[in-house]
């Protein structure tokens, strides 16, 4: 078991490493296909399988499943490959759990584009073929409408400022939005969080956001951002992998895990449509507290989820106090990490 400090240390070392973004892995993302020649695998009715390709600073990871983009049991798991010769190989791995029935073994590759797989069960041959899923979100690129309020279109910052109200310091390049994060004597230097000029209310807001891929980096030390309506936060962070918990993309930050992990690889833009409702009062008391709705690249991780507090780690203990019924501007966070944004526009309720 590592000691608290050992930890420590590597977190510290991944958040240095973490300010160079890597090129875009060509093996990791979701396969789908079949297995054929194991009808005891994984289940008597159906030779659909997925496969998930994860990368970290132990090498690859392979979760076989039946599904992706939503939570679901996990098949077998071969983990700590490495790539060689243009593949990912895994060889003699044993496939089936004990309480699933007699077992078999497969010796495959992982290529850019698919799995592939051979093996025996019961004298007979089994082969597993996989093909990359390009899932894209139906809502990517999806134009604002006409009653729309563009915060940013690709052409200017000048719905944005710095929290002093100074203009926007964040990198404006190729139709895109990022922190300007750059390093001095081993130190980050920000370019500080991003608001927007105005204040709302009630509002349905589209954003796209990539994620640079940060491969040597522990997870959930990826590409840290987030989105924030007023006090509270939907957490954006590279995701990919993980297990959908209240730290991960989609969630309402140390509040609520999303429903889903809808997280796709880094590299990859990703879409968020969200609704946000304020708190409503009556006098000084609450009497209903705000609710987030969050479809994750078109995927519902977040469905009208009462918020019963800000996301922030102190607070008062008065509910009464916790929450504001006045508008609020809308944030995107400086975390340390060059996350792209572009397409950001809403719809006041």
């Amino acid at each position: 078991m590592k000691t608290l400090l050992s930890l420590l240390y590597i977190a510290l070392l991944g958040a240095s490493s973490c300010l160079m973004a890597e090129e875009k892995d060509p093996f990791v993302g979701y396969y789908v296909g079949s297995i054929n020649g194991a009808p005891r695998y994984p289940i008597n009715s159906t030779k659909f399988i997925c496969a998930e390709v994860f990368r970290d600073l132990n090498g690859y990871r392979i979760r076989f499943m039946p599904e992706i983009l939503n939570r679901c049991e996990t098949f077998k798991t071969f983990e700590n490959l490495k790539s060689e010769s243009g593949a990912v190989a895994f060889n003699d791995m044993d496939m089936l759990k004990s309480d699933k029935g007699p077992s078999f073994r497969l010796e495959g590759k992982v290529l850019p584009d698919s799995i592939e797989a051979k093996g025996k069960m019961d004298g007979k041959d089994v082969v597993l073929n996989l093909k990359r899923s390009n899932y894209v979100s139906p809502t990517l690129n999806n134009p604002p409408p006409p009653n729309a309020v563009v915060l940013f279109d690709g052409t200017g910052t000048s719905q944005w400022e710095q929290k002093d109200g100074s203009p926007c310091k964040w990198t404006f390049k190729d139709g895109t939005i990022s922190a300007n994060i750059t390093e001095k004597d081993g130190k980050k230097i920000r370019s500080g969080d991003l608001y927007t000029k105005q204040s709302f209310g009630p509002v349905r807001l589209h954003l796209e956001f990539r994620i640079p891929p940060s491969y040597d980096c522990p997870l959930y030390n990826r590409g840290n951002s987030g989105l924030y309506f007023g006090d509270y936060e939907i957490q954006i962070i590279d995701s990919f992998g993980g297990a959908g918990d209240w730290g991960d993309c989609g969630a309402i930050y140390r509040i609520r895990p999303p429903h889903v992990n809808a997280s796709l690889e880094p590299g990859a833009w990703q879409t968020y449509d969200v609704e946000f409702r304020p708190a409503q009062f009556e006098g000084e008391r609450i009497v209903k507290f705000p609710t987030i709705t969050v479809y994750h690249n078109g995927i519902r991780v977040q469905n009208e989820e009462p918020v019963y507090w800000p996301t922030k780690l102190h607070f008062p203990s008065d509910y009464n106090k916790l929450h504001s019924a006045k508008n609020y501007k809308i944030m995107l966070q400086d975390h340390g990490f060059p996350v792209e944004y572009r397409n950001i526009w809403l719809v006041n309720l």
